[in-house]
């Protein structure tokens, strides 16, 4: 096998390239480190293939003979009795600088040579023992040496790929190298590159579209008529969208009818990736801001002369000009914006993890507002838009609402005062409302594990929530409404020292956007700027792929226990859950009921004896 060691070529090589600028006259490039002082003379004829002298002639003197470099050296360095004549008519400063030179090339190939690192080699039968005596016979049977071996060139692997330390946490990972173990394959070579990203990629999408048949033929019982209901209710949205985009890009598309656009409009029209923060809404919005300007420009001699796809030309011009695709534009942004709103809100560093739940409630009610008023109907009618819009709104708030948010809110001071109770009807105090008290309990108990401090801060909770004893002050009262909370607490709750340093920390932190962001993180995952080269195919593969192996993943015995417990959730910075901190695991699991359950303590396994998969029922439920 050939030595791991860098070749003393490789490394005169790298040498060279830094003498080429510190060495001889000028910026001339040395040929050679080893020998530099080839370059000063003329090669007439080369060695034979099995080596020998070389025929030169000296650049400074007719001189020429066949020697080795050694005489080259001593001709022009001045060297007496080396069996050749010096050459005459180097001068001083000339003889200096080639003195120099080859000084500095033997500091740079020593240089070049301490840096040579040898890489450990597979044991072998012939390896130095490190101990004496006869190999044990609990070595010969582990393979000890062989294992050793084996763990290094595996983390070798990880290291110079930049995988993730977690990875090896991975049970699809462990379970190739399991397999390999159990089986003889003396001559077996991993994937290569291409059959990896082809042949095996289109396989393996095939294997996994086999495991979730028994899943997806559920679908036509459970979802199929729901979702045809969704559809058929926003349709017209999909359809706005399509016909903004064409619009959109038969403009841009074209230098000739983006310069038209450009006469009549001082705003561009902007061109948003699917995968950004609200692309269709923001795309609607500027298309409104510029309506006067497609109109005049759709109605002009400019327009009309253009002939180039006249057909397309004409039904953009239809579009532009009919009040009734614009009225189905602004009806989308009228009840879309109330969640454009709130969504921009909390994905700001502006601390409102404590507005989250009335943001909430009243951005559901301006999109029932808007809805019912736009088709005309009173507050106890049914509207199946409304209906299939709500449900919508209720999925996500189940799937992102975190017991924090209720805490948040219930530290609130302006959520007990009048004034905010008869601003709108039904409202209820936070200590009156059944899930928020729930959830409250919860984060109480995961916070205040001792008894003692339990049953205090609980306490100090009836009092500041009921508005007895010190905060039956008119002034504490007054407080309530019309000042910031955070100036409430520093001015009122210091008798309550418990719940005070719980709410300045929760009334002083932003709202989690991990929500909104993990839908593209998964594509980010795969498709980042190092391998931007995927084709929108393959990307589609790969995010399919990984994906549902993760989803896969979850419904085994073995992502509930042992190393590969959760192994896809927290990378690198998990070890145990009992080592995050509560804000870390809530940004955490916000998407992760299961995750959310172990980390509050709902109906934890070890305290209660349930089942992680009940406790995420449970939660859903």
């Amino acid at each position: 096998m050939a030595s791991p060691n860098l070749s003393a070529t490789a490394a005169s090589s790298s040498a060279s390239s830094a003498a080429s600028s510190s060495v001889g006259s000028g910026s001339r490039q040395i040929t050679d480190i080893r020998a530099p002082l080839w370059d000063h003379v003329t090669i007439l004829e080369k060695p034979k293939p099995g080596g020998g002298n070389i025929l030169w002639r000296c650049n400074y003197c007719p001189f020429s003979k066949s020697t080795s470099y050694t005489r080259v050296e001593a001709h022009l360095l001045q060297k007496l009795r080396h069996g050749i004549k010096t050459c005459p008519n180097v001068s001083f400063e000339m003889l200096s600088d080639m003195r120099r030179e080859v000084e500095k090339c033997k500091e740079l190939l020593e240089r070049s040579k301490a840096r040579t690192v040898s890489l450990p080699v597979a044991p072998s039968d012939n390896s130095k023992r490190t101990k004496r005596g006869p190999v044990s016979q609990l070595e010969k049977s582990w393979a000890l040496q062989d294992r050793k071996h084996l763990d290094a060139l595996i983390v070798r692997a990880m290291f110079s790929g930049g995988i993730s330390f977690n990875f090896l946490r991975n049970p699809y990972f462990r379970e190739a190298f399991a397999f390999a173990c159990s089986r003889n394959l003396p001559s077996y070579t991993i994937p290569g590159y291409n059959r990896a990203r082809e042949s095996l990629l289109k396989q393996e999408r095939r294997h996994i579209e086999t495991l979730l048949e028994s899943t997806k033929s559920t679908w036509p019982e459970k979802g199929s008529q729901s979702a045809l209901m969704v559809w058929s209710q926003l349709e017209f949205i999909n359809n706005v969208k399509v016909e903004a985009t064409m619009i959109k890009n038969f403009i841009m598309n074209h230098g000739m009818r983006l310069s038209m656009f450009n006469e009549f409009s001082h705003l561009k029209l902007l061109s948003i990736a699917e995968t950004r923060f609200a692309s269709v809404v923001c795309m609607l919005k500027r298309f409104v801001e510029v309506k006067a300007a497609l109109q005049h420009m759709v109605i002009s001699d400019k327009w009309s002369i253009y002939k180039e796809d006249a057909s397309t030309a004409q039904h953009v011009k239809e579009k532009i000009l009919s009040d009734v695709w614009w009225g189905n534009v602004e009806y989308i942004l009228r009840f879309t914006s109330p969640i454009y709103d709130m969504i921009r809100f909390a994905d700001t560093d502006t601390p409102c993890l404590h507005l989250i739940y009335e943001m909430w409630d009243s951005m559901i009610e301006k999109v029932k507002k808007e809805i019912y008023l736009y088709e005309g109907k009173e507050p106890n009618e049914e509207s199946d838009l409304y209906s299939v819009i709500h449900d919508i709104l209720i999925a996500r708030w189940t799937k992102g609402n975190n017991p924090l948010h209720c805490l948040a809110h219930s530290l609130n001071p302006r959520f007990y005062s009048n004034m905010w109770l008869q601003e709108g009807a039904g409202r209820l105090p936070p200590h009156k409302d059944k899930e928020i008290s729930q959830m409250r309990m919860t984060c109480f108990k995961k916070f205040f594990r001792i008894p003692q401090e339990l049953a205090a801060v609980k306490e100090e909770y009836a009092r500041f929530s009921s508005c007895s004893e010190e905060f039956n002050d008119p002034d504490s009262i007054h407080d309530r409404w019309a000042v910031s909370p955070m100036t409430w607490w520093t001015n009122h709750g210091q008798s309550i020292p418990l719940l005070m340093s719980l709410a300045m920390k929760l009334l002083s932190q932003p709202a989690s956007s991990s929500c909104c962001e993990r839908n593209w993180s998964t594509y980010s995952f795969i498709h980042s700027v190092k391998r931007n080269a995927l084709t929108p195919e393959r990307a589609e593969d790969l995010v399919f792929v990984h994906s549902n192996l993760r989803h896969l993943s979850r419904r085994t015995d073995a992502y509930k226990k042992g190393e590969t417990r959760m192994w896809d959730v927290g990378g690198d910075s998990f070890d145990s859950l009992s080592g995050v901190g509560l804000l870390e695991v809530a940004d955490l699991s916000i998407d992760e009921p299961e995750l959310q359950a172990v980390s509050f303590g709902l109906g934890d396994a070890e305290d209660e004896g349930v089942e992680l998969e009940e406790t995420g029922n449970e939660e859903e439920a």
